[in-house]
């Protein structure tokens, strides 16, 4: 069913300041510890997640309902051409990120989840 694989949220894909602080923890962590990092490569993501939790999460925050509606792969191509293999990629391929690894072998970067993220945000702004 279209829209219901999950999505690995890379942080730098979505920038909010919490995400960023995941990044910037991280790579202190390998800068500070070399031994650790050299010769690997390592795909970050904070969080894991269907365009459908993710509308249920930001609905929740505000308590104001937002319904996920998942872009038809054709219409993403009319869009844009790399719009469209942009989503094709994300149906198809995805990242491939290991979200469980990270936080087990990597506690100390204290890995923030797009919920904790909503939460944490002033919705009033939306006039809900």
């Amino acid at each position: 069913m279209k829209g219901s694989s999950p999505c690995r949220c890379r942080s730098i894909g979505y920038f909010n300041r919490s995400q960023r602080q995941d990044i910037s923890s991280f790579a202190v962590l390998a800068l500070e510890n070399p031994e650790r990092f050299l010769g690997k490569r390592i795909d970050i993501a904070s969080d894991e997640l269907t365009g459908k939790r993710v509308a249920e999460i930001v609905s929740a925050a505000p308590g104001r309902q937002i319904e996920y509606v998942q872009v038809p792969l054709a219409e993403a191509y009319e869009m844009n051409e790399d719009v469209g293999k942009m989503h094709e990629w994300f149906d198809t391929v995805g990242y491939s990120a290991d979200i469980g690894w990270f936080r087990t072998t990597f506690p100390e970067t204290r890995w923030h989840t797009f919920e904790a993220w909503a939460q944490a945000q002033d919705w009033s702004v939306l006039n809900c």
